[in-house]
């Protein structure tokens, strides 16, 4: 079960959330019925891996430094 964290303010914007869900360091490999690591596996963020376009090529997001 996934869900958005909700936070008590005023801001009065509208928000979207998203929730995706994906295995992005690993492959299926359907001739064997398994999983095999891949490059990324333990070198790279999964959520670096979405924003640089890795996952999903055509969605680009904004990296927001706070």
């Amino acid at each position: 079960m996934h869900r958005q964290i909700q936070i008590n303010n005023d801001d009065k914007t509208d928000r979207i959330f998203i929730v995706l869900g994906f295995n992005p360091w690993f492959n299926w490999l359907p001739e064997e019925q398994a999983w095999e690591s891949n490059d990324f596996y333990g070198k790279m963020h999964p959520l670096d891996m979405l924003i640089d376009g890795l996952i999903l090529p055509k969605v680009r997001f904004d990296r927001v430094i706070e």
